[in-house]
């Protein structure tokens, strides 16, 4: 658990809150894409 906890550390200073940010929009876009598409798949069928 204490390993776990400094591991969070870590990444907290490694990662600012922009970069998160930037991320969480990257990881919406890459899944409203994937979202479009499956949707097509299912459309095509």
């Amino acid at each position: 658990m204490a390993f776990e906890e400094r591991g969070f550390e870590l990444i907290d200073n490694l990662v600012t809150l922009d970069e998160l940010d930037q991320l969480k929009n990257e990881v919406a876009r890459i899944e409203i894409k994937g979202g479009g598409i499956r949707n097509a798949e299912k459309n095509s069928l």
